[in-house]
């Protein structure tokens, strides 16, 4: 089944901030391919709870999660390690539509199914050793809307909110990571599904 076509009128939206680039597509994927990538990875990622060891204490990550990538790609940050999945056929199809979107090169994904309003990831940046200090990070999220909120980290009351809808597609370029921090928040009164994709080059292998 071909899960894909192309959207040429789709196009990014920049969202001006200083250090780095942040920009976003709102229909890189239609609503119908959106619904059938979110209903086949449901049924076929290998998804797992996992901790995290946050100073020498082990805490359960409030999402599961699961990292698929080329062979060598093992990923270790905070006490987790994480061993790459192969690539399944439609990790590797979307990876594909995301790198002609982007004009990047892609070598692993994460990804993260928040279960419900009350599963979330805490403020954080993506800054790892592994991906260089210029990177970029293409995010995509599928089925339930939920929040993405945005800081400076020298000044964290310059801070915004995104609202990322199914099919959309999020890029986070250059020296971003290093400038802002992120979070999805919790949000109690929902109850549907969000699966997200964070599709990254990893550059320093094991």
């Amino acid at each position: 089944m071909d899960l894909f076509s192309n959207h040429e009128n789709a196009a990014f939206v920049n969202i001006p901030v200083s250090g780095g680039e942040l920009l976003l597509m709102h229909d890189f994927l239609s609503p119908e391919e959106a619904g059938s990538l979110f209903k086949v990875l449901l049924d076929t990622i290998e998804w797992k709870e996992a901790y995290l060891e946050i100073y020498g204490k082990r805490h359960l990550l409030q999402r599961e999660i699961a990292w698929y990538g080329d062979a060598d790609k093992t990923y270790r940050y905070s006490g987790l390690t994480l061993n790459p999945l192969q690539w399944t056929n439609e990790l590797f199809r979307l990876k594909e539509k995301v790198e002609a979107a982007t004009g990047e090169v892609y070598n692993t994904v994460l990804l993260n199914k928040y279960r419900h309003g009350n599963d979330k990831v805490a403020w954080h940046s993506d800054h790892e050793k592994e991906f260089g200090r210029k990177t970029t990070i293409a995010s995509i999220s599928l089925g339930m809307t939920r929040h993405f909120d945005v800081r400076n980290k020298k000044d964290k009351t310059h801070k915004f909110r995104i609202d990322l809808h199914s099919g959309s597609l999020l890029v986070m370029k250059d020296e971003f990571q290093h400038h802002w921090e992120h979070q999805v928040p919790r949000q109690k009164n929902l109850t549907g599904i969000r699966i997200n994709l964070t599709f990254r080059q990893m550059k320093l292998a094991d």
